[in-house]
């Protein structure tokens, strides 16, 4: 089906260090596992919609509703805290990655595709971002956090520490379990 449409070519590594390669498959992810959105491809414009019906809280372009606007509002409120123990804690919503204050996010990829769409809700403004390359995050963090700062005044999130090598959890046990799948 993606030949009757203007689709980009997803890229891969075959290892760590080997250059970025086309892949030559459309979904890499099984048909099996529609929940993980291998069933989903839209173009930066569909996207740009879908920031603007949780920007308008619900209501399509064309005055329709499609969600309530205490669904959109519920959605966009923090849930569940991500990592307490970093420098600006980030929150997740119900669908929306809540990054740092005034921010909503709602990525996807798979190997050789990665997609961002950035919402403002209280400036209006929404930014995507999608990438031939599962390598593509970078770039999407280097071209909306500078436009959130300059057009929605949020300042860029803080980077994530990364824990040296070797670096032991102090309390495992709330890792430890017994973990299945539908495959496995």
């Amino acid at each position: 089906q993606a030949l009757a449409f203007r689709t980009a070519i997803g890229h891969v590594r075959s290892s760590p260090s080997a250059p970025l390669r086309p892949t030559r498959q459309w979904s890499l992810t099984p048909a099996s596992n529609p929940a993980a959105g291998n069933q989903l491809a839209m173009s930066a414009r569909g996207l740009l919609s879908l920031g603007r019906l949780f920007l308008a809280r619900g209501l399509t372009a064309g005055g329709h509703r499609v969600l309530s606007h205490d669904t959109t509002t519920l959605m966009l409120q923090p849930q569940l805290q991500h990592r307490p123990d970093v420098p600006t804690p980030s929150f997740q919503g119900l669908g929306w990655r809540l990054p740092r204050p005034g921010v909503a996010e709602h990525g996807g990829g798979m190997p050789g595709v990665a997609a961002l769409l950035a919402i403002a809700p209280d400036r209006d403004l929404a930014a995507v971002v999608l990438t031939n390359s599962d390598e593509g995050a970078p770039l999407a963090r280097r071209l909306l956090d500078p436009l959130f700062a300059d057009l929605a005044e949020v300042a860029p999130a803080l980077p994530v520490p990364t824990p040296e090598a070797g670096t032991r959890v102090l309390d495992p046990e709330r890792f430890v379990g017994r973990y299945t799948t539908r495959q496995a």
